[in-house]
């Protein structure tokens, strides 16, 4: 293998783990924000039935 090609592939796995942790982490804020939303609606249904 030349300089080039290790080179090269050392950058496309970098790429590829990127891609994976910006997945990662839209996916637990959009968890979050799920999760914040569910909790204004317990607390909207507790207030309701008080």
């Amino acid at each position: 293998m030349s300089g080039d090609t290790v080179a090269s592939a050392a950058v496309r796995r970098r790429q590829r783990l990127l891609i994976t942790e910006t997945h990662r982490s839209s996916y637990f804020e959009t968890v979050q924000a799920q999760t914040k939303q569910i909790q204004r609606l317990l607390n909207g249904i507790m207030r309701l039935s008080m």
